[in-house]
């Protein structure tokens, strides 16, 4: 069978459910693919060109069943037809079906390696999975394919995570970051990462980064609060408040946070003394 041509009508079907996970240059790669191996198509293979064509309006339809039926048909002709199974991949995967999903998916991607389509669903069905150890040479060979895909980077940097490869996360999160800039949820994870590591330094360098590029940001000031506290450090812990405040007066949230902290310590004449700079910020 011409794969391209199946892969293609495939993707024509399948590809806005991707979302983030689409690769336009891919895409466009795989339909000129598909074209000119439309040209070379020879009448002997009209039939079975015409059941794959009935599996996908199926699965287009919504009968699944109807669909899968077709395509193992398609299978009892020509076992080793790559783009059959990835359209089986997708049915099993629509009906929740991850291990089914899973084993077609790596069918396709054994038939043909050099499809990064392929190795992108069994990675992310992997991720799905829990299976994050066998997920990483998958997400790693998307990184290296496409090193600017930052949805493959942050991708590979969490089962990088939950397979306890906290240096190589770092580095992979350093790497997105480059791109898209400094992210919250992702300097807070590599100081938790560092802190592993027992890089306490490292974390605290890079709390006190995310401080500086987002000062208004409430849960960033008490995560920075926090790894102090969790250090016995509290003096530290409201000095930084209290420079921030001195700093940018007008700065409620800071105000707030210090009032807070004075609380929890039972220092009343802290908090009174802060309260009228709460009550006056904007």
């Amino acid at each position: 069978m011409h794969k391209a041509f199946y892969i293609l009508i495939l993707l024509s079907v399948s590809l806005s459910s991707f979302g983030q996970r689409k690769d336009k240059n891919m895409e466009e790669s795989l339909q000129q693919e598909g074209i000119d191996d439309i040209e070379a198509l020879s009448s002997k293979d009209f039939p079975y060109i015409e059941r794959f064509h009935q599996a996908v309006r199926e699965k287009m339809a919504g009968n699944l069943e109807e669909s899968k039926k077709l395509y193992k048909v398609c299978l009892e002709e020509n076992p080793n037809d790559d783009a059959v199974y990835f359209g089986l991949g997708e049915i099993a995967r629509d009906q929740k079906m991850k291990t089914e999903a899973l084993r077609y998916f790596q069918k396709a991607a054994e038939i043909d390696p050099g499809n990064i389509f392929y190795t992108q669903e069994v990675a992310y069905i992997q991720y799905e999975k829990a299976d994050f150890e066998d997920a990483i040479p998958n997400f790693k060979k998307l990184t290296e394919h496409e090193p600017r895909n930052i949805d493959w980077l942050y991708g590979y940097g969490q089962v990088l995570v939950y397979s306890k490869n906290y240096k190589e996360a770092i580095a992979t999160f350093n790497k997105l970051q480059d791109q898209v800039g400094i992210i919250p949820e992702i300097m807070i994870m590599k100081a938790d990462l560092y802190q592993e590591l027992s890089q306490d330094e490292k974390a605290e360098e890079t709390l006190l980064q995310l401080k500086k590029e987002f000062p208004q940001n409430i849960e960033v000031l008490k995560t920075v609060i926090g790894f102090y506290e969790e250090r016995g450090n509290q003096e530290k812990a409201i000095q930084l408040i209290k420079e921030l405040v001195e700093n940018e007066p007008e700065n409620g949230v800071a105000q707030f946070i210090l009032a807070q902290e004075y609380i929890r310590n039972e220092n009343r004449e802290g908090f009174l003394n802060a309260l009228p700079s709460i009550i006056a910020s904007p």
